[in-house]
């Protein structure tokens, strides 16, 4: 009986030990000091411990030894342990993003920045003011003035469409798609100067018939250089009495097509000059002479003409 006693002990402290409760497992036949066991009621006991030790058996979870690998994370996890992965669909460290959708988009896993999605306020507000535009000046991006900083030198790529460096457009009346102020002395409003003999330092057109492409008021200016005389109006001296006068002149070199104007200036003694002018192209020099009535008519020596070229 008491060998009985204490194997029934041993394995209510083993049930305690493992946490399985009477309560758990259903109820035991109780048995009390000096009275009798049957082996029924011991069998129905242990058949009472065994149902109850299947029922938690069944219900229980096993331990998770499963992964995810990298990119992935774990979406769900069985009762024997294993797991059902899914793909990341949230940030490094756990954090979660969304764009707003008024300055960012989300495309799958990749952002990017709407038309328009920057603001003034999402920009340095250092220098920004009204009328000026975003510049890069030494790799930095800076706040300038809108236009042209002056002193301004540039190019037209020779390859490269339109064949102009800078257009200005008018559609109104009496606008002036350029203009200069000049109110220093000496100083020009419009420079241009051709390092070419084939190329065009200023150009004017007007593609109307009988349209005007140069208007000027006030005085036209030449400016002679130094070493040769490049102006187109220029002051020719005879230096001979003779019936003809030649010129040498690079703009009437070798130019049959120029067109010669003349007028008297002075004459050495008197002032005047008492024979008519005249002007041809010498193809034995290749240079526009002044010409006399006659060949037994001289022009004086020191007489002084005014010449303007106009090369068509």
């Amino acid at each position: 009986m008491r060998g009985r006693s204490l194997m029934f002990f041993a394995l209510g402290a083993l049930l305690a030990a493992g946490g399985l409760y009477v309560t758990a497992v259903g109820n035991l036949i109780l048995f009390s000091p000096n009275t009798p066991i049957k082996s029924s009621e011991v069998n129905a006991n242990f058949s009472t411990l065994k149902a109850g030790i299947e029922a938690l058996e069944t219900g229980k979870q096993n331990r998770v030894t499963a992964t995810c690998g990298e990119g992935s994370s774990i979406r769900a996890i069985y009762a024997d342990g294993t797991v059902v992965c899914e793909p990341d669909d949230a940030g490094s460290g756990g954090s979660t993003y969304s764009a707003d959708g008024s300055s960012l988009e989300l495309s799958g896993s990749t952002f990017s920045i709407k038309n328009g999605g920057v603001t003034l306020n999402k920009l340095s507000a250092i220098g920004a003011a009204d009328n000026r535009v975003l510049k890069v000046s030494s790799g930095n991006l800076t706040w300038g003035e809108d236009g042209l900083s002056l002193p301004y030198n540039g190019s037209v790529p020779s390859a490269s469409p339109p064949p102009w460096g800078l257009r200005l457009t008018t559609n109104g009346a009496a606008k002036d798609a350029f203009r200069a102020d000049v109110y220093g002395s000496g100083d020009k409003g419009f420079s241009a100067v051709a390092y070419r003999n084939d190329a065009i330092a200023v150009y004017a057109g007007n593609s109307e018939p009988g349209g005007t492409a140069l208007a000027i008021y006030g005085r036209i200016k030449t400016y002679p250089t130094a070493t040769d005389n490049r102006s187109p109006a220029f002051i020719h001296t005879t230096t001979s009495a003779a019936s003809t006068s030649c010129m040498d002149h690079p703009f009437l070199n070798n130019e049959p097509n120029a067109i010669v104007l003349v007028t008297f200036r002075s004459g050495p003694s008197t002032g005047t000059l008492s024979i008519p002018v005249g002007v041809y192209y010498s193809t034995a020099v290749n240079r526009w002479c002044l010409i006399s009535p006659s060949a037994t008519t001289n022009i004086p020596s020191g007489t002084q003409f005014n010449i303007l070229v106009i090369n068509p």
